[in-house]
């Protein structure tokens, strides 16, 4: 421990903030469930007699990264047994206390060891790795070093993590006021992030493609900036070698988060935008939907609501089952985007095409259905594709009623029903004297020789899993999809740089994270958000405003598009005569 930055580094808590992160951790329930794991992992005799608890611990931890210290141990100490007033420090039950300044390394090292030890014994609790931490490795050294874990142990490893970080996320998010609580609907931005690890990368023959030197930090993987962010080690380009000029590169983690935001126009600013779960830390690329699911589980389990989630085209590609499915039935719906390969009819249910998302009928115009192909191949303007995205509004089937307790929907033709939005031969009711004007369906000769389900019935019952993987909320380019998914996607965006900012959570500097394995930094990035989320919860408090609506709400930054005037000023002297040569 560096003990030489007595004033660089000192900082001031006060006694009403300890107290309130006290408060927090125990109405967390963090403290119980890490106790029931120690006497679940028992199978010796306890040790000495404890110094301080896991308690303290846990509230160090958060006063720490609240007061924008590094995620250090080194840190967690001083927060510990210098900057918490002894009477405090008694009542978080520390029976040691800070040394006398003569014996201030000798002594403060051993503190230091205290924490250290303290805070790998209740990681260890829930880390499921069973590989070798530390050290470069040889491939046998490596083996001989791993240890042996079965599924299950795995598994009940993982689970405990995913709840501990969730938990200390959670403390976070029941800080905001109630009728910021009241403004958000559920709806999420999903995104997964790099979190560099703090070691090398392995090292692998370039003949064989064997590790032949093991990562100190094996957990992670190379995060490329390209594709699915697999490891650039799987990537061989057509002629099988190993691609290697790629854009970006790293060794690390990746970091799977949600991001609360608003459901409509009219919530826009009205809460901060809160990371309201994160799921374990894992290798990047690897099981994006699965990660996400296991996060929207948990925060289920939480109790928080389920509205829409806006992700990229990473999660777009995933098997439904392994994402799309699970999250509707946790009670979420997609806002999405697609790869040009996707466009167009996505699937088929009864006669219906899904396009780009959304059930339409089979005679729908092939210029509308593939109006965002043609736009990519630039065969048509912006402005046109707009008008045939409108167009499509009068072919889309409808809903009957809301999706029953099995999640099973039934659909209107669009020309069904007592109130039809279209007029078609193949059903009588849209034919009278009152539909003139509306739009008319020209049955497709398939259509007309051969009618679907969807043309001889009213309606049709769609199961869940109808839409595969591309199945979302809102019709695909219109202008409420534009604005949601925009929203959506700019909450990630805008988080992602503020955690990653040097000045304050830094995850983008692994020489402040100076841990390794996936439990240990899962668990620290844990308490970045934390310290994140309460920042956020104060900018907006101190800057949000009423509006003319009565609302509270957070104004939105001016964004200047032109460059000010100073950019072309002269340089200038100070008026003094310039010195003889």
């Amino acid at each position: 421990m560096d003990l030489d930055r007595p004033e660089r580094d000192a900082i001031s808590i006060d006694d009403a903030a300890v107290r309130d992160t006290i408060r927090l951790v125990r109405a967390s329930g963090v403290v119980e469930a890490i106790a029931e794991w120690e006497d679940e992992e028992r199978n010796r005799p306890g040790g000495a007699p404890r110094t301080f608890t896991v308690e303290a611990l846990l509230v160090a931890m958060c006063l720490a990264v609240r007061y924008r210290q590094a995620l250090t141990l080194e840190r967690f100490t001083k927060t510990l047994f210098k900057f918490i007033s002894p009477e405090l420090r008694g009542e978080l039950g520390v029976t040691s206390d800070p040394p006398p300044p003569e014996e201030d390394r000798k002594a403060w090292a051993a503190l230091y060891r205290r924490v250290r030890s303290r805070f790998h014994g209740m990681v260890d609790l829930m880390d499921p790795s069973p590989y070798p931490k530390n050290r470069r490795l040889t491939a046998e050294e490596f083996v001989a070093a791993t240890k042996s874990m079965t599924p299950e142990e795995i598994a009940v490893r993982v689970e405990r993590l995913l709840w501990f970080c969730n938990q200390i996320i959670d403390i976070s998010l029941r800080t905001m006021p109630r009728e910021q609580w009241l403004r958000w609907k559920g709806s999420i931005g999903l995104d997964a992030t790099p979190i560099p690890a703090f070691a090398r990368a392995q090292v692998k023959d370039p003949d064989t493609g064997e590790v032949v030197i093991y990562s100190a930090e094996p957990d992670g993987a190379w995060y490329v900036r390209e594709g699915d962010h697999r490891d650039l080690d799987a990537m061989p380009d057509s002629a099988g070698k190993v691609i290697k000029k790629l854009k970006k590169q790293k060794w690390a983690f990746e970091l799977s988060i949600a991001i609360m935001g608003p459901s409509c126009l009219d919530d826009d600013r009205t809460f901060p935008y809160l990371i309201a779960g994160m799921a374990v830390l894992h290798k990047p690329g690897h099981a994006p939907g699965e990660n996400a699911v296991k996060m929207l589980a948990n925060m289920h389990q939480r109790g928080l609501p389920a509205d829409l989630i806006g992700c990229d085209r990473a999660y777009t590609g995933q098997k439904p089952e392994n994402y799309r499915l699970p999250a509707a039935a946790l009670g979420h719906q997609l806002v999405i985007d697609y790869k040009i390969d996707e466009l167009g009819i996505m699937a088929t249910w009864g006669g219906a095409n899904l396009v780009e998302g959304r059930w339409y009928c089979p005679s729908m115009p092939t210029l509308l259905v593939t109006a965002t192909a043609d736009l990519r191949a630039g065969l048509i303007t912006k402005d046109l594709w707009y008008e045939r995205i409108e167009a499509r509004r009068a072919y889309e089937l409808r809903p009957k009623a809301a999706p029953d307790a099995e999640g099973h929907v039934r659909l209107l033709c669009p020309a069904a029903g007592t109130h039809p939005t279209a007029m078609c031969d193949l059903k009588k009711g849209s034919t009278s004297r009152h539909m003139l004007g509306k739009t008319a369906v020209i049955l497709t000769t398939d259509v007309a020789d051969d009618p679907p389900k969807v043309c001889t019935q009213q309606s049709v019952t769609f199961p869940p899993e109808a839409g595969d993987r591309y199945l979302q909320a809102l019709p695909y380019g219109t202008p409420e999809w534009q604005r949601t998914y925009a929203t959506l996607r700019n909450t990630i965006e805008g988080v992602n740089g503020l955690i990653k900012d040097g000045s304050y959570e830094a995850l983008a500097d692994s020489t402040k994270r100076r841990v390794r394995g996936v439990a240990a930094n899962s668990v620290l990035v844990a308490f970045g958000i934390f310290a994140l989320n309460l920042r956020k919860i104060d900018s907006f408090c101190d800057l949000a405003v009423v509006d003319t609506n009565g609302t509270l709400r957070k104004p939105r930054k001016r964004r200047r598009t032109t460059k000010p005037i100073q950019n072309w000023a002269p340089a200038t002297s100070s008026g003094d005569p310039p010195p003889s040569a």
